[in-house]
């Protein structure tokens, strides 16, 4: 009767073999985790830059920056951009991002423009045509090309020696510690793709871009206030 009744309990143990059980009560199933209802932005960017992100303009203050965005299933991507100005050139850097609970994107005034990162890619494409080894983006070599193309644009003047600065100048003066360094630039070509050709159509300018001797690159591209653009490139080792 006694193992009748503790079987009816829902209870059963037998001492020999030292096996017990016993039901446990079942609650109800925990909540469903709600969903954020937005996405966290993390901008890191130069405390001068403006930031939009989707054409809309955002904060300007501060180098660390949050951007909220509503949750939208529908749109998986967004645009931002980081726009400033140096030496008289306005750069618009922009990103697109993947939208996850949390985004952390970082801009610095190291950044290559669009325009200027084709120049590079073409550059090194024109290289690897030829068998030779890319070039490495120099950000020093970089300033030192932008310095002088918006310097070109600002006094409307393709010259190598401006201000009385030649490119070796530039270059020791952008932090590039070598002595060895080339320089080609270039005036009325409209797009990156124009400048390469006209460069690789001149045999001393083809010399700088298809030689053993260099290692980094620097690109600079600025604007004439008829938006016309000077392109540069510096070459070191």
């Amino acid at each position: 009767m006694m193992f009748r009744r503790m079987l009816k309990a829902g209870v059963c143990c037998i001492a020999l073999g030292s096996v017990c059980s016993a039901e446990e009560p079942v609650g109800p199933p925990p909540p469903p985790v709600a969903e954020p209802t937005s996405i966290e932005i993390e901008v890191e960017v130069p405390d001068v830059a403006a930031l939009y992100v989707d054409g809309e303009a955002k904060s300007r203050s501060g180098t660390k920056r949050t951007v909220r965005l509503p949750r939208d299933t529908r749109k998986t991507t967004c645009t931002i951009v980081a726009n400033w100005s140096e030496v008289g050139q306005d750069r618009r850097i922009e990103r697109t991002v993947t939208l996850k609970n949390k985004v952390k994107v970082v801009f610095t005034l190291d950044d290559l423009t669009t325009q200027e990162q084709q120049l590079l890619d073409l550059t090194n494409t024109a290289r690897a045509r030829s068998g030779l080894p890319m070039l490495r983006m120099d950000p020093r070599l970089c300033r030192a090309a932008r310095m002088h193309s918006a310097n070109m644009a600002r006094y409307n003047s393709m010259s190598h020696t401006l201000e009385g600065r030649t490119h070796q100048h530039r270059a020791w003066e952008a932090g590039y510690p070598s002595g060895m360094i080339a320089e080609n630039i270039c005036f009325s070509q409209y797009d990156p793709q124009g400048a390469i050709n006209t460069w690789l159509n001149s045999s001393a300018h083809r010399t700088n871009m298809l030689s053993y001797q260099y290692a980094d690159l620097g690109v600079g591209i600025g604007y004439n206030s008829a938006g016309q653009p000077y392109y540069t490139q510096v070459f070191g080792r």
